[in-house]
């Protein structure tokens, strides 16, 4: 077992850590919140923050319950003096597995929308007048009067409030964990088909962090486990993706350069998170550069294309994590996840046809950075050995790379995080 308790960040963006924490004054048990950025540091006014749900977002009524795969809430955060902290919310959205990113529900396949699409912003709010720990959201942005809460159903048109004076009262994670809120809201019909339902009830929790091109955090606890938010576990069945770090290159024996890629990506699916092992089939690869073509540009070979051919790799690859490898430690090996250890291949350049081979008892050895740097999984001078292609091909290569992994299918993408 992994007895460290580690933090990784394998994000989107060349960022650091973007949790939130908010954190009130335990010592006297007043509620006086503070938004940090990094940890101990006040985030200033004038930020942008986002917030992604934990878990499903769920709306219920008497004709049955919508159910959003994904939330995400946007906006600006407008007071943090210590003790006081409002924050504008000025768009949301909702996406399930229906087409076209649709939640599923009684009425089908449906869109539900919030402030911007179905009416004005909302106002978060935390302040020592409330309980230690609480958290109120109210319609109107927080520099104005108090306005009423909308919420949309739209297949059909089915328009829910909460009036003026009934503001949403909820509750926040404090520090060390991330700032996660967590309501359970009534919204009455204001409007639309007698089909529409009188009630309808929001439950979600959402995970807030600083908004710069990345997104809510998947995190690897001791074990190792992978969880979105902080001790949540990430369903087995989740899609993710690794996008490179820096460019990916190829050498040769002698260390010339062959290729290098500067826009790479892994994709595939979680296939075990039990606690003690993480296991994902890498399904698809692509690579790509700025030669002709999008061919990967060259040193000694000159630009060549990458070949992404599942057939030719041996896809699916398995990508695992587990208590019996060192700390800090994946491998990379062939077969899949669900199956015995087969090779690895690669090839490029499909007039070349150069093909390289690792061998079912060599998996590739790969380390992580943790927290607080950004966390990558990197792959050093992974060797492979020709196996077919023409006399130009060099008889064996060696791959260089890194790789940030986040949620797939989750528009934004959302990083993963190792602890």
């Amino acid at each position: 077992m992994h007895s460290k308790n580690l933090q990784m960040c394998l994000t989107a963006a060349a960022l650091g850590l973007l949790t939130l924490a908010l954190m009130p004054t335990m010592a006297t048990a007043v509620n006086e919140p503070e938004v940090t950025y990094p940890t101990g540091t006040r985030l200033a006014t004038g930020s942008k923050v986002r917030a992604y749900s934990a878990g499903e977002v769920k709306l219920t009524s008497s004709a049955g319950t919508f159910s959003c795969t994904f939330g995400q809430l946007t906006g600006t955060l407008r007071k943090n003096n210590g003790s006081e902290v409002e924050m504008d919310i000025e768009s949301s959205g909702f996406l399930g597995t229906g087409g076209g990113d649709r939640c599923a529900g009684p009425f089908g396949e449906t869109e539900v929308k919030g402030p911007s699409a179905s009416g004005p912003s909302w106002c978060v709010r935390s302040t020592p007048a409330m309980k230690e720990g609480e958290v109120q959201v109210r319609g109107g942005n927080c520099a104005s009067a108090a306005q009423a809460i909308r919420l949309a159903v739209t297949i059909p048109q089915c328009i829910y409030e909460r009036e003026a004076a009934s503001f949403i009262s909820g509750t926040f994670t404090t520090q060390p964990s991330g700032a996660v809120i967590t309501s359970k809201v009534e919204y009455n019909k204001m409007s639309g088909p007698i089909i529409c339902p009188t009630k309808w009830y929001l439950d979600s929790s959402y995970a807030l962090e600083k908004d710069e091109e990345s997104a809510g955090s998947l995190h690897i606890s001791g074990g190792p486990r992978l969880t979105y938010p902080i001790g949540t576990t990430l369903p087995v069945g989740s899609k993710i993706r690794g996008r490179n770090v820096g460019s990916l290159s190829w050498t040769n024996a002698a260390g010339e350069k062959l290729l290098e890629c500067p826009s790479s990506e892994l994709r595939g699916t979680l296939t075990k998170n039990n606690g003690s092992e993480i296991e994902a089939d890498i399904e698809s690869t692509t690579l790509s550069g700025t030669g002709a073509g999008g061919a990967c540009t060259g040193g000694v070979l000159g630009n060549m294309a990458w070949t992404s051919n599942s057939a030719l790799q041996l896809l699916p690859w398995c990508l695992q994590a587990t208590s019996k490898l060192a700390e800090d430690a994946f491998q990379i090996r062939g077969g899949g996840c669900g199956k015995a250890a087969g090779p690895i291949r690669m090839g490029y350049d499909p007039v070349s046809e150069c093909i390289y081979e690792r061998g079912s008892g060599s998996p590739i050895s790969a380390a992580y950075k943790a927290h607080p740097e950004k966390a990558e999984i990197t792959l050093s001078e992974a060797e492979f050995t020709k196996v077919g292609g023409q006399a130009a091909c060099p008889g064996s290569i060696k791959l260089d790379s890194s790789f940030q992994f986040e949620r797939d299918n989750v528009p934004p993408s959302a990083p993963l995080y190792i602890s």
